[in-house]
Order: structure tokens, then sequence, then C-alpha cells
């Protein structure tokens, strides 16, 4: 194209002669793009993301150095429809970054050099081993990963500018910015493990389905509590004595029935019994009782928020207002239990504290959550093996995977069944020839539309095998979690409360009607 040509306005008059500013130089064409390879022309000729160009070329004005990062950019973020690399990418450009940045520090120039240019092979050493990770099992994958190689070699010289845009698609920032955050309490020592199950950080797993469930249960098998009169009271003491909780809850109200679950601390200790921990290590909170442990000498600390739940139907819907005001959801009731410690002559005492419990009104929890799936099986037999046990009363349902996007190979999952006959799994492939092996889910999120349904499939659901495997199936015993952004990092016009939102990894849903803050969510000011 022809270079751009400025009109310098006319110079002003003064007393005496001010001479004329100086041409500017001409802007040269930027080098030829490399041609793409076939594999990737469809998705290259695509129209091009909104990028902020014209506001770069104000602040940086080669050309050529911008073109080249768009392109590249461009090309990460096609790719991407077809295997998730976008966050990886932007990860090892950020770290080439802050490296090249401490690189410029050093003392003398021969250093800097030295230390960029050991910088930047690393850098193109880590990149190449990742597109050949992540393309390797596409059909065409060896051509787009060269390509890709060819469209960043000119962007090396313009870190700053690939940097800076390669972050302008949704959720990147906030992605990034969790990863730094991590990486942070790493170097501090902090206890990033320790938070894994407690509100803060409900889920380890990063693999998670959430499915949508459209089912309805029979009235006439199953006795389901008032949903009206009932809670679900999370972080009771492990091995809670009934009569203390009673007595606590009974404050509020006369209670009708009272149903502890305990299948989310028994799933606990048989992991940690499968991994062979130390004693030490299973003593943490798996449920060890203080005589157990005062016998060999070690103090058990209580953990710090427990599995252990339990559904409370109250008699009066007086009760129920009582123990789910928001003084008592936020701060919770305070149930006795024993907590042991180790004093300074070496010997463990025993001292009766008070653990808070928090009352949940179960309108607001619909949700059911299932762990330890095993990783090998595809999720078309984890959701079909579901609807067979929901349609064991001969009871139609739909259920959809939402975040097919996270789960390679599939465009869209369903299963069916009608009553009668047998489940049907509907999987939509990819209309592409890239199609990898599938990726197999740790955890899955049933979401229901009422309280009464989830309640009464998880009693259908308790024998729930996978691959020999028993797989536990509850309530989350977590708190809604508060949300002001949707799964693509947009601000939200008003603040939503969800039950069991996914972790960022798994949180690619196919469109925004799958959204579980979107959906499912509760306003923030409809629970004041």
């Amino acid at each position: 194209t022809a270079p751009e040509v400025f009109e310098w306005p006319a110079p002003v008059m003064a007393a005496t002669p001010v001479p004329p500013p100086p041409a500017p130089p001409p802007l040269t064409a930027p080098p030829p793009a490399p041609a793409p390879s076939a594999a990737l022309a469809q998705t290259l000729s695509q129209p091009a993301s909104p990028l902020p160009v014209a506001a770069a070329l104000e602040e940086h004005p080669d050309v050529g150095g911008m073109q080249a990062v768009q392109a590249f950019i461009q090309a990460v973020w096609n790719v991407g429809e077809f295997v998730e690399i976008e966050f990886a990418v932007a990860k090892t450009v950020d770290r080439y970054f802050r490296a090249m940045a401490r690189a410029r520090a050093k003392k003398t120039e021969e250093l800097q050099a030295a230390a960029e240019e050991k910088q930047e092979a690393l850098f193109v050493q880590k990149m190449g081993a990742l597109l050949t990770r992540e393309l390797g099992v596409l059909k065409h994958g060896t051509e787009m990963q060269e390509t890709m190689m060819e469209l960043l070699k000119p962007c090396l010289e313009h870190i700053e500018l690939l940097h800076r845009h390669l972050h302008d698609k949704p959720g990147l920032d906030e992605d990034m910015d969790e990863s730094h955050a991590d990486a942070s309490e790493d170097v501090l020592g902090t206890e990033s493990k320790g938070k894994q199950g407690t509100e803060l950080k409900p889920l380890h797993e990063r693999n998670v389905l959430d499915v949508v469930v459209d089912w309805r249960h029979s009235r006439d098998v199953i006795q389901i509590p008032a949903p009206e009169r009932t809670c679900i009271v999370s972080n009771l003491p492990v091995g809670a004595d009934e009569a203390k909780v009673r007595l606590t809850l009974e404050v509020c109200g006369p209670l009708k029935s009272l149903e502890f679950c305990y299948e989310w601390q028994e799933w606990s200790d048989l992991s940690k019994a499968a991994k062979a921990a130390t004693p030490a290590d299973d003593s943490l909170d798996a449920g060890i009782t203080p005589s157990a442990s005062s016998s060999k000498g070690v103090a058990v600390p209580s953990p710090k928020y427990t599995m252990s739940y339990a559904v409370a139907e109250f008699g009066t819907e007086d009760g129920f207002s009582n123990a789910t005001r928001p003084a008592i959801r936020l701060f919770g009731l305070l149930v006795m239990e024993l907590e042991e410690s180790k004093g300074k002559n070496g010997k463990v005492k025993t001292k009766s504290v008070g653990r808070p419990v928090f009352p949940q009104d179960v309108r607001n929890k619909h949700t059911l959550l299932l762990r330890g799936l095993p990783w090998h099986l595809p999720p078309s037999v984890v959701l079909g093996e579901v609807a067979r046990l929901l349609g064991s009363q001969a009871a139609a349902c739909r259920l959809e995977v939402g975040n097919c996007r996270a789960f390679r190979g599939y465009d869209s999952l369903i299963a069916k069944y009608s009553g009668v006959g047998d489940v049907q799994v509907v999987a939509t492939q990819r209309v592409n020839d890239e199609v990898p092996d599938h990726k197999g889910a740790e955890a899955a999120v049933l979401r229901f539309q009422r309280f009464e349904d989830a309640y009464a499939a998880r009693l259908l659901l308790k024998d729930l095998s996978l691959a020999g495997q028993p797989v536990p199936c509850g309530f989350p015993p977590w708190r809604p979690l508060f949300c002001a952004t949707d799964y693509r990092g947009q601000v939200l016009s008003e603040d939503m409360l969800v039950d069991l939102p996914l972790p960022r990894a798994s949180a690619k849903y196919i469109s925004k009607v799958f959204d579980p803050v979107s959906r499912f969510g509760t306003p923030v000011s409809a629970m004041e």
C-alpha cells in the first residue's frame, strides 16, 4: 500500500522567521506475511477480531510490528476454536515479557545482550513445545504449528505490543491475574492447598461437567421435605451429635425432621486411604475422633470447613424464617465441639469450642455434585448412566452439557430418556476435521429447576457406579458464592449469588444461556 502522506499546517508567523519543520520520514511497507497453511487458510480468512489498531498506531508508529502482532493474535484466537490454547499462549508470553524485563536490568550491555538472547531462545523453545503438545492431536496440527511459529518470529522484536494486546480477549486478564495470585501464594508458602474444600475454593477439580437437567420426580414414590420450611445446614462438626445440632436449631423453631449427610466426608476418607497418606495427613480432616489421636499423643486440629451437612425441615414457617435471617446466614449458629491443642508440656488437651453452622434456603440449592469420576471415561458415558438412573422411575428426562467447549471434540452433548426403551445419547462432533480425542471429567454439576427434583435425584443416584468405582452424589455443602461477572468476565448489571459456579478451566460455555450465573443465579438484593 502507498505510504500515508502527512499534511503539516502552515508555520506561524512571528517577529523572526520560523523555519518549517523537517519532513517526516516515509513509512515503509510492512513485510509480507507468511502464507498460511491449507488448514489455517479458512480460519485466517475470517474477519479479524476488533483490536485497538488505530490507538496503537498513534502510540507506536511501527506499522509492520503492529500488523505482525495482529496476525499472530488472530491466528491464536482462530486456532482456539479447535483447542483451548489462548490462556497457555498468553501465560507463556507473559513469562517471557517478565524475563526480558529482568534481562534488561543487568548492569552492563554485554550481560543484557547475553540474557536477552538466552531468554528469546528459551521462549521460542517453550512456545514450540506448547504448540506441539496442543496441536499435535489435530489432523493438520504440524502445518498449523509451523505457520504459527512463522507468524511469531516477527513478533519477537515487539514483545511489548504482543504482551499488551494478547489480553484484549474478554476473560484473559482475569485468568492471568488468578494465575499470578496462585504463583505468588506458592512462592510465599501460604496455605493454598488448605483452601481447597472451603467456601473460598470449593472444588480442586479442573475438568468439571456442567449439566442442565430437565426432570420431574414422582411424588408418589419419594417423600420430599417442604421447600418453604427446609434449609441445608452446612459446616457441621465432624461426628456431630444429633442432640446438640437439634438443640442449636430449635432456638429458631421446632424441627419436623433432621437428616445428616456424610457422603462427602466418607468420600474424603476413602480418597485419603487410597493415596496411602501418612497417619498425620489422614488426621487433618478425615473425621478421626479425639480419643484415637490422643492415644498417639498427636493434637489433631479441627478443619476450617467441614464437608458434613444436614437437611433440616422446620415445623413452622416462622422457625424457617428465623433460621434464614441475613445475620444467621452470614455469621451462622454455634454448635459446640471438642478441639485439641498441644500444651507447653507436650500433652494434648481438649476444650469445648463453638463451630458456626450456616442454614441455607433450599430454594436456592437445586444443584447436585458428582465427584471422583473416572477420568478415562468420556463425558457421554457419564451422562448416559445418570440418565438411566433418573429414568428408573419411568419418568422422562433430558440432560444437556452446557460447557462442551471445555471438553475436546464436542459441539453439543445431550442424553434423553422418553420413559420407555433405552437412553439415547446424542453427541454432535465438531464440524471440522480437527477433532482430537475426548477429554474426561473429574466431577460433574447437575443443575435442576427445583430443590424437590434435586432431592429426589440424590436418592436415586446414591448407588451410582462408573467403571466399577462408586461415585458419591450430594448437595454442595458450601453456601452460594457471590458473582459480579459472567463467564466471559463481563460485569453484570446486578450482583448474583450462584450455587457452585465452575472453576475457570471448565467455565467455557456454548452460549450465555448455559451460564449458571445468568440462568440460575439469585440477585443479591432478593436475599436481603
